[in-house]
């Protein structure tokens, strides 16, 4: 696969990748949507496949190797295969290298940002199309995912869930509706009101989300996951409040425009109700555990008192348990934790019977604490501030530029992951991750082009057509 541009009559934008290569990160980029949720080796492959056109342009730049989020992405993936040799010498329990690579993806964003711009650069491509390809992909892979696990029954049947549908947790399933459900928002709004893009085609796809959709939201209620639930509707909320924003100043808003938001408000509202609902009829409260024991526990924590902490938890709901079991492991190792694999952790040290036979943390902040510690957090801490520096500097190009849908998409996604990470540790979750690293490179994609441009500075950048990445005003990763 060449990633020179060929001695050719077509023009094109200046681009150091074939029409091939650029294709191959198309096609990459729907690989992963699909198979990140059904069959989560394939899209490694692809992302691998992504990372090595992306490590090849990073080569013939390669002064653009110290760009800092690029640097901090690099030492990220550094960190965690040092802690696992770490744990691994130091004596953690478990596989370390078995699930390192879990922890890679958010920081692979970055780099593929340059694989992602030079493909938009040589095929003419919007930015926005390649989200649109990642979201329509990931929609079908959910679809394909739930349905193999007796989705259709549950549905036809009013079956309530029992902590399963067919082979895979209520709450990973809940994981994959919910990202479904922002993802057909997002295209269903992008197929139906965007000029742009507007077809006969886009149309009859958006009608046949219309039903997707409403299944999609059925099942979520049916399988009455709290996390799900929660997610799903703050992560829209989010959604409804960006398009708002977005929409707000620009000439094509006006009655259709408040309508259209406003049909969008009551579903959202009728989807929270739902919720609440079927939290009510299924006797699950969203905290199940009176605010009283939330405090004592807290104090009893922060003051180090584990003993006395263990012995008020066991009359909590088991997810304050598995808090409780979470702090006192970092109590014990604060500054590097225990390593990337912490699945035995509960078996080896919880002194609470119930406990002994957890695989995780149900909470995706605590077991990056117990796993990482401190320094751990610092790391991912500035990486993150240096993509949300990037984000910023280019949030009032990005709103002018890039539709209003893909843009709310990005923000409904983000808001979804963050709320249900605090519920279950979903960046382990392979679906999950590659939206994480879809939402990091697009961050940077902006940025990425000026990579991808070389001294060409008079050439047309990416999303010349009308859009930007959601970032386009940022000059640089710095």
């Amino acid at each position: 696969m060449s990633l020179t541009l060929p001695a050719s009559g077509r023009t094109a934008p200046s681009s150091p990748i074939s029409d091939k290569a650029a294709y191959t990160v198309a096609a990459g980029v729907a690989t992963v949507g699909l198979f990140s949720v059904v069959v989560p080796n394939l899209a490694d492959a692809a992302i691998i496949v992504l990372a090595i056109i992306a490590g090849g342009l990073l080569w013939q730049h390669r002064w653009q190797r110290l760009r800092p989020v690029i640097v901090l992405a690099l030492v990220w993936m550094v960190f965690v295969a040092l802690s696992a040799v770490w744990a691994t010498y130091s004596g953690s329990p478990g596989n370390q290298f078995r699930s390192w690579n879990k922890h890679i993806p958010i920081a692979l964003g970055p780099l593929l940002a340059i694989a992602f711009a030079a493909a938009c650069r040589r095929l003419r491509w919007p930015a926005e199309r390649l989200l649109a390809l990642f979201l329509a992909a990931l929609v079908v892979g959910a679809l394909v995912q739930l349905i193999r696990n007796d989705a259709i029954g549950t549905m036809l049947e009013l079956r309530s869930s029992n902590g399963f549908l067919g082979g895979i947790n209520r709450n990973i399933a809940a994981l994959i509706c919910s990202l479904a459900i922002v993802a057909s928002v997002s295209l269903l709004y992008y197929g139906l009101f965007e000029r742009a893009v507007r077809s006969v085609y886009t149309i009859a796809a958006a009608i046949g989300l219309v039903f997707v959709l409403g299944a999609l939201l059925l099942l979520l209620v049916l399988l009455q996951s709290r996390t799900g639930y929660a997610g799903t509707t703050l992560g829209l909320m989010a959604w409804l409040v960006a398009m708002a924003a977005l929409t707000r100043h620009r000439p094509t808003t006006g009655r259709s425009r408040q309508l259209q938001l406003a049909a969008a408000f009551v579903a959202i509202a009728a989807l929270a109700f739902a919720g609440y609902g079927a939290w009510q009829i299924s006797g699950r409260s969203l905290i199940g555990a009176p605010a009283g024991g939330w405090l004592e526990l807290t104090n009893l924590v922060l003051h180090g008192r584990f003993e006395q902490a263990y012995a008020v938890a066991q009359t909590a709901e088991e997810r304050l348990q598995i808090l409780t079991l979470a702090a006192d492991l970092f109590h014990r190792r604060p500054w590097l934790g225990w390593g990337p694999d912490v699945w035995l952790l509960p078996r080896h040290f919880s002194p609470l019977p119930n406990l002994l036979d957890i695989n995780q943390f149900h909470n995706g902040y605590a077991q990056f604490l117990v796993s990482f510690g401190i320094v751990g957090a610092l790391l991912i801490g500035v990486y993150l501030v240096a993509l949300l520096s990037v984000a910023l500097g280019g949030s009032r190009r990005a709103a002018a530029g890039m539709s209003a849908p893909m843009v709310a998409a990005s923000i409904g996604l983000l808001v979804l992951l963050l709320v249900e990470n605090a519920s279950e540790s979903v960046l382990l979750v392979k679906c999950a991750a590659c939206v994480a690293m879809m939402l990091t490179a697009l961050v940077c994609m902006a940025a990425a082009d000026e990579v991808v441009q070389g001294n060409n500075r008079g050439e047309t950048p990416i999303g010349s057509t009308g859009y930007s990445s959601p970032c386009s005003a940022a000059a640089s990763l710095s």
